[in-house]
């Protein structure tokens, strides 16, 4: 079974933060086990950077203060340091993703084998100009514990990929391009003339629906997110307002895994659950950007039942339209002339509501008087009353 592996990232700034975790996720495609960024506190691994030379009694201190975690020296200013574990690279640098791979992978059979890391047993990989370069270990000792002590040569490849290089030798302007940037592209769907969920994180989730698997997403901007559609629910540490970034992602941006039930529930266990409905919505209308699905662009629109409540009062045009799409059933690109609201609203509007299945496109044309902007805010401020009223209780 996939074992989850924690670690904390100790005196990175937000720069750094970002370089590491897109790395990360890139490394850990090789490695057999899930890898986390938590808090140091409840982290097994701790990566200690530092913009000056440290001490070993500093060193020590930080060792006391984390008894329990694996302290690994990541910064070149550690160098000289008598320290068990090593990744030693420019602080301003992310780590070479071979280096972290074979590191990591180290570390883990460690965790799975060794009860107990012997501070003697010393392996430091060092990164110059993007090429491992090994360095002579301390320890003499065999058996179990000497796995943690083999050395990494730099004659062999570590991995059958090519290395990630985000500051070629050759070009010292790179050294400011931060890597979230490079590796995060813009979806290049975006300017689409269509809306297509398969090109989106949307697609993802309704994959999911449709098969009935559980997946783990992440990306690599270390977002999180796990599918429940058994139970209708997700899981992720953050709220859906701040998931519009994983909204407007491609599939090929996102990492994903199916996961069993026994291993969602370990994944899962501090983490609150959602309802996924949720997520198809708030996705659709992100990603929608009012842009009709393809082959839509003529279809006579019908709304079975409405959404959520919730989701109507994301927009103040979404009553209107919920009210006027339920009583008549036209084409769709008539019916923002009809309600007066925006074209794009609509669209977004219908193409969540596609997302959850709530359009009829077997109706044969009809309109009914609409309502009078009198009866539609009375009806308005009902529902947001009654809407304030659950929120409140």
């Amino acid at each position: 079974m996939t074992k989850i592996i924690t670690l904390a990232l100790l005196d990175f700034n937000a720069k750094q933060q970002a370089q590491f975790s897109a790395i990360l996720v890139l490394s850990e495609m090789s490695l057999n086990d899930d890898w986390q960024i938590v808090d140091k506190e409840i982290a097994n691994i701790i990566f200690v950077n530092s913009e000056q030379t440290m001490s070993q009694k500093q060193w020590d201190e930080i060792q006391l203060n984390y008894p329990k975690a694996i302290l690994v020296a990541y910064s070149e200013n550690l160098e000289s340091l008598n320290i068990a574990w090593k990744l030693l690279t420019e602080s301003t640098k992310p780590p070479q993703r071979s280096l972290l791979i074979a590191l990591l992978s180290k570390i883990a059979v460690t965790l799975n084998e060794v009860t107990k890391v012997v501070e003697k047993d010393v392996i430091t990989v060092k990164t110059v100009e993007n090429n491992a370069i090994p360095i002579e270990k301390n320890s003499q000792k065999k058996g179990a514990d000497s796995i943690i002590s083999k050395e990494i040569s730099s004659k062999e490849p570590l991995i059958n990929e090519p290395v990630f290089i985000v500051n070629p030798p050759e070009k010292k302007s790179a050294d400011k391009v931060i890597l979230s940037e490079k590796i995060i592209q813009k979806n290049k769907h975006v300017n689409d003339k269509y809306f297509l969920p398969e090109h989106y994180f949307l697609g993802i989730v309704q994959k999911s629906i449709q098969t009935g698997e559980i997946y783990h997403c992440k990306t690599l901007c270390n977002i999180n997110i796990y599918l429940f559609p058994k139970e209708n629910s997700y899981f992720c540490s953050l709220n859906i307002a701040d998931l519009k970034r994983l909204f407007l992602m491609s599939p090929d941006e996102i990492k994903i895994k199916k996961i069993s039930e026994k291993d969602l529930k370990q994944y899962t266990e501090n983490m609150e659950t959602s309802v996924l409905t949720d997520l198809l919505w708030h996705s659709a209308v992100t990603a929608s950007q009012g842009r009709l699905m393809k082959n839509h662009h003529n279809d006579i629109v019908h709304l079975k039942y409405w959404p959520d409540i919730s989701y109507i009062n994301t927009s103040k045009n979404y009553l209107g339209i919920a009210i006027f799409m339920q009583h008549n059933a036209v084409d769709i690109i008539k019916i923002a002339g009809y309600t007066e609201q925006k074209e794009s609203d609509v669209i977004d509007f219908h193409n969540a509501c596609n997302a959850l299945g709530l359009i009829d496109y077997n109706k044969k044309f009809f309109l009914n008087s609409k309502p009078s902007s009198d009866q539609l805010r009375q009806l308005r401020q009902r529902i947001f009353k009654t809407l304030r009223l659950n929120i409140a209780s």
